[in-house]
């Protein structure tokens, strides 16, 4: 028994040398990005992501040195001849009812998807951010006047909301933004809250009270920097679901509008068609699938790398 007891207090040994060798001296930034780096779908998300988002600024700046040319040219303008044309040669993947090639629509099309999405969760966070650090660090009745007015945004229904914003405000980008982000303000502002009311009542934030700081600074220095974490992981997954409602504001008639080229938009427009031209309605929709996927495993790479359970 003596030998199996000392054996075991070996091995634990050689496992705290290889944890420390392995992160003594980095930031939890460098632990993290450590740890993304060895979760294979995380990675694969994140390539996915980057190469969607450097599609779409590539979009934006070719319309900016073009002046617009190249999006008329080659995304808006109609060619009735083409109409439905089957995926080959000189349109990768076939054109839709007014003869628009596919591809060209699907690459401009991301920006307006992937934008839209992370506009509307970086609205939500700043909003929900400033709610839930307000209630959770100040308590009493204003934390139970906020918490109630987020219990009232909660029993609405997201899409239902949205639905009823952008019909009473329209169907521009920003209001789109707007519509899709306020229901989201309550999750951020739950998680944030519950994340700072564990932390408030700890030692170093007794000391930086002890020592003058005054409570913005407190909060801004000291607290948020510990909740980072799970508001991260909370606007990953919540983006991924943003891109989703956009989708489905469009497909009903209630989000972008025509010529557009947002694939939601290219979902409805193309479903009276889905019969006879299959290319139309998949290829946007997998636009979608990919897109959603990619910050899902993204998000649930970062969830891991932030956990500390999940150092070892």
């Amino acid at each position: 028994m003596t030998m199996l007891s000392s054996r075991k207090k070996q091995v634990h040994a050689e496992e705290q040398d290889i944890l420390n060798s392995d992160y003594k001296g980095r930031t939890l930034a460098q632990e993290t990005w450590g740890r993304l780096k060895r979760n294979k779908g995380a990675m694969a998300g994140l390539i996915i992501l980057a190469v969607l988002i450097g599609i779409s600024i590539s979009t934006i700046i070719i319309d900016l040195v073009t002046h617009y040319s190249l999006y008329q040219k080659y995304v808006t303008m109609q060619n009735l001849k083409l109409k439905l044309a089957p995926p080959g040669q000189g349109h990768v993947l076939g054109c839709d009812e007014y003869g628009r090639d596919i591809l060209m629509r699907m690459i401009w099309g991301t920006r307006y998807s992937l934008f839209m999405g992370l506009g509307s969760m970086v609205f939500s966070l700043i909003i929900g951010a400033i709610i839930g650090a307000v209630s959770g660090y100040l308590g009493g009745w204003v934390d139970n006047l906020l918490m109630r007015l987020m219990d009232i945004l909660l029993s609405i229904p997201a899409i239902l909301l949205a639905v009823a914003l952008v019909a009473a405000f329209g169907t521009s980008i920003l209001n789109l933004i707007l519509a899709i982000g306020i229901p989201q303000v309550p999750g951020f502002a739950r998680v944030l809250r519950a994340s700072i009311m564990t932390v408030k009542d700890k030692d170093f934030v007794e000391s930086a009270k002890a020592s003058g700081a005054s409570e913005i600074r407190i909060v801004v220095r000291y607290i948020l920097p510990n909740c980072v974490s799970a508001v991260i992981v909370r606007f990953a997954l919540s983006v991924a679901q943003s891109i989703l409602d956009i989708a489905g504001l469009s497909f009903i008639g209630l989000g972008v509008q025509p010529p557009t080229p947002e694939w939601g938009a290219m979902l409805s427009a193309a479903r009276n068609y889905i019969r006879d031209a299959w290319h139309i309605t998949v290829i946007p929709g997998l636009g979608i699938v990919l897109s959603v996927l990619a910050l899902n495993l993204f998000a649930d790479g970062i969830r891991d790398a932030l956990d500390p359970n999940m150092k070892r």
